[in-house]
């Protein structure tokens, strides 16, 4: 979990993000980028899997962010965590329209029953929305896509539906169960 000195002020009644409202706390993102000022790493993407493994305690990310080497994107290896943002692609009035669509992703079979450790759970937007079904596909999100990855372009597409997934995981029968999006 971020800790005290990593999260920012309260919101304002008024700028409050439904989540908020809901939880009476400010949830985080496990998909934000590194820009935000209360960011922090969640893991590093591994090199072997392309899953994500989780940090034991959370790294600020500007800190993690300068020590990737120049011209790389730290997207490409570190996963980070921030405050939902209302005003985000993914968020239909404070729900994450992104992990519903992961739903739809079929879980790899040597992670159906496992959920790895995360620091952000208690305060994670997808646990408070989906719970276990959203940690257990979450290690397989990648926040930067390949070229020709069309899958990974659907589920990180708003306006893709779930029976949008559903139809191309059928329609795709031969192709990788999805391991990032």
């Amino acid at each position: 979990m971020p800790t005290d000195h990593q999260l920012s002020p309260a919101p304002t009644p008024e700028a409050e993000p439904a989540a908020v409202r809901r939880t009476g706390h400010q949830t985080w993102c496990p998909s934000a980028g590194p820009e935000r000022p209360e960011s922090v790493v969640l893991g590093v993407q591994s090199p072997e899997s392309g899953q994500v493994v989780y940090l034991a305690e959370p790294i600020p990310a500007a800190q993690a962010a300068a020590m990737v080497p120049e011209g790389i994107d730290p997207r490409r290896i570190l996963r980070f965590a921030a405050h939902c943002d209302q005003r985000c692609p993914n968020n239909s009035a404070g729900d994450c329209t992104l992990v519903n669509r992961l739903q739809a992703v079929p879980v790899r079979q040597v992670h159906a029953h496992q959920i790895p450790r995360c620091h952000l759970r208690q305060d994670c937007q997808w646990w408070t929305q989906v719970g276990v079904e959203a940690c257990r596909r979450c290690p397989a999100l990648v926040t930067v896509r390949t070229a020709g990855d069309e899958f990974g372009d659907l589920v990180a597409d708003p306006a893709t539906t779930r029976a949008d997934l559903a139809a191309w995981i059928t329609a795709n029968p031969a192709a990788e169960a999805p391991s990032g999006s």
